[in-house]
């Protein structure tokens, strides 16, 4: 049936990238989409989290950082 199925389209690098993380848990891309609807549907809320923030080792505002800035201006 033509409702069964959804088209999709990625970036290709994005497409790769989404395959081999949904393949470290066992899924594929297919199964991961299954999975992020039926859970939205049964929620009745997307279950995405967007206050992902950088690790302190990589932010610009970590300590070590802001001391070698602190550093240059001596």
């Amino acid at each position: 049936w033509w409702w069964e199925y959804v088209n999709m389209h990625f970036d290709p690098v994005v497409k790769q990238q989404f395959a081999q993380l949904t393949a470290n848990y066992g899924l594929t891309v297919a199964q991961a989409f299954k999975l992020f609807a039926n859970q939205s549907i049964k929620t009745g809320v997307l279950p995405l989290s967007f206050d992902w923030q950088k690790p302190i080792e990589n932010n610009e505002l970590s300590i070590d950082n802001l001391n070698s800035k602190c550093q240059i201006l001596k």
